[in-house]
């Protein structure tokens, strides 16, 4: 498990998630909902970017058990101080990133000139 909250520096909580991008995720929050998705970016903040996400959350049931209730959110973005854990459990083959392009020294910018 990661506990962002508990590492102290963010810098290395970054480095630390960015192997895991592509990772299937579950992440849990600090009101006890659970998102589970595919680790697509992370930021300064440790604000986490997470696509195919599914939300799972308890609903107390009068006089009965609670009960499990998810919903399939898709592409979201997660606060950093909302986070108390991050948990990559498998690898995914989600692309994470575009190649790279090759910088050429000879390449002008041309611009495109359209009459009026």
């Amino acid at each position: 498990n990661f506990h962002p909250s508990a590492m102290g520096k963010v810098a290395l909580s970054r480095k630390r998630l960015v192997k895991f991008f592509g990772w299937k995720t579950r992440v849990t929050l600090q009101d006890s909902r659970t998102i589970t998705g595919i680790i697509m970016g992370v930021d300064k903040h440790v604000n986490l970017v997470i696509a195919d996400t599914e939300e799972t959350r308890l609903i107390k049931v009068k006089g009965g058990e609670p009960r499990e209730v998810k919903r399939t959110l898709g592409f979201m973005i997660l606060r950093g101080q909302d986070i108390l854990t991050v948990n990559p459990f498998e690898p995914h083959n989600y692309p994470t990133q575009e190649q790279p392009r090759e910088k050429s020294q000879n390449r002008r910018r041309t611009w495109n000139h359209f009459p009026l």
